[in-house]
């Protein structure tokens, strides 16, 4: 009974060490520049609720062809034209930040689906654009 009695203390006070921590990726500016490639300016906010940091994470640029809707959120994208990928940490609960990508290739159709996502720990926050 003792030990039934320690493993439940030890579970509880685990899930008291449970945090809700997220980026948010609030929105994305997307141009294509003169020679053809295409610039992406991501804008997240840090949501921390344990009054600590938000921890490591990453922010990233998918240009994927496929239907966004369907397309589930993914680390990768498999047959992307091109993923850009910059890790960051340490932002506090409404912290702003933007994160600014350069597409290297220039072949990337108008129209071509752009995600934006942020991945912290499991949870992947994404938005969907279209490439111009």
């Amino acid at each position: 009974m003792r030990a039934l009695a320690l493993a439940a203390i030890g579970l509880l006070l685990a899930s008291c060490g449970d945090r809700e921590a997220a980026v948010l990726v609030e929105d994305v500016d997307v141009v294509r520049t003169p020679d053809n490639h295409i610039g992406a300016t991501v804008h997240v906010t840090a949501s921390e609720q344990s009054g600590k940091n938000t921890g490591r994470f990453c922010v990233s640029v998918h240009w994927f062809v496929g239907d966004p809707s369907v397309t589930p959120a993914a680390p990768g994208y498999p047959g992307s034209y091109e993923e850009l990928l910059q890790c960051d940490g340490g932002l506090e609960d409404g912290d702003r930040k933007r994160y600014v990508f350069l597409s290297t290739r220039t072949d990337i159709p108008p129209g071509t689906n752009l995600r934006a996502q942020t991945v912290l720990g499991d949870e992947i926050e994404m938005q969907d654009f279209s490439t111009p």
